[in-house]
């Protein structure tokens, strides 16, 4: 079970199969995450230094991407069952964003389809992002979802990647939790959008003192 506990109120959600959590704001606990996942992903064998180096730089560099964004928490999917890799992340956001207005602010679907048009114009025409209104079991959600070209090295064909992000307003506030996914695994967009709504559809809200 995955946490967030920054801001009154708290929420919990579940992750299928086995993922390494990265605290982000935490320079400490995020060097002790990425020892952990080091060591687990490439073990302590001389033959495996310069593996050990790499994903820790590669680590590193996400992390600090996520950080710049002002993300909370970085999940990284390991496999989704056991002997079944998945090539996934998650990224823990509260954006900031201007209030909502108090009466559309208390209707989580009035504040979804608010949040939809902002997002909508911000994007302009031809943005190539699809935005669908969903009703979970955690509630109200906004899910935009867009393939992300990204050209890592000079010369080199662009890497695709699929983003989905869940924009979910926040009770007895004015504001949105955003979780947003990414996945290399781009020809199962369809199921991987079934399988981050499921993980989204089980987030339950409660507050500090429970």
């Amino acid at each position: 079970m995955a946490a967030a506990t920054t801001d009154a109120p708290e929420f919990d959600f579940l992750l299928a199969g086995t993922w390494w959590s990265i605290p982000v704001n935490d320079p400490e606990e995020t060097d002790r995450a990425i020892r952990r996942i080091v060591e687990d992903a490439a073990g302590r064998s001389d033959e495996l230094a310069t593996l050990r180096r790499l994903t820790r730089e590669r680590l590193s560099e996400t992390v600090a991407d996520a950080r710049r964004i002002e993300a909370e928490h970085l999940y990284l999917a390991r496999e989704i069952s056991p002997g079944l890799p998945l090539s996934a992340s998650l990224a823990v956001y509260r954006p900031a964003l201007d209030p909502l207005p108090e009466d559309v602010a208390a209707s989580p679907k009035l504040a979804r389809a608010f949040v939809k048009a902002a997002l909508a114009e911000a994007d302009g025409p031809g943005a190539g992002i699809e935005a669908r209104e969903l009703d979970l079991g955690s509630g109200a959600v906004l899910r935009r979802s867009w393939i992300v070209e990204r050209t890592l090295q000079e010369g080199a064909d662009p890497v695709r990647s699929l983003r989905a992000d869940y924009w979910m307003p926040i009770p007895g506030t004015r504001g949105f939790l955003l979780l947003s996914f990414t996945s290399l695994f781009v020809p199962l967009a369809d199921k991987l959008l079934e399988f981050f709504d499921a993980v989204v559809g089980t987030v339950r809200w409660r507050d500090r003192a429970a």
